[in-house]
This record gives structure tokens, C-alpha cells and sequence, in this order.
């Protein structure tokens, strides 16, 4: 599966510079949202995992 950004790229309708520019606007949004919420919970457990095992987990309540 070809990602939409490899392909505007290779169109030439964005720069290389523009996709990693909103990439990385995309990414810095989503992890300032992580730190907006006004309530949940936040669960942390020991576990042995690899350096190749990521594991992110986010629950909240409904509303």
C-alpha cells in the first residue's frame, strides 16, 4: 500500500519539506491532545517487553 504523502510527493504537488512538515505538525498536535484532557485514569504496569515492543494504552471515561 502506497501512503498518500509518498504519492503527492512523487506528483510533485508537495515537497519532500511539506510532507515532513505536516508529519510533523500532524504528531505534535496528536501528543499536545494527550495532555489536554481535564479527566481519566492512567494505568502504568511493570512488564518486560523487547526494545522493538511498543505498547501505548489510553482510556477515558465516557461522557
Amino acid at each position: 500500500m502506497t501512503r498518500l504523502g509518498k504519492i503527492l510527493v512523487e506528483l510533485g504537488s508537495l515537497t519532500p519539506r511539506d510532507l515532513w512538515d505536516g508529519v510533523k505538525t500532524q504528531v505534535e498536535d496528536i501528543v499536545r491532545s494527550l495532555f489536554a484532557y481535564t479527566a481519566g485514569w492512567i494505568h502504568f504496569w511493570k512488564a518486560r517487553s523487547s526494545p522493538t515492543t511498543r505498547c501505548v494504552s489510553r482510556s477515558r471515561p465516557s461522557d
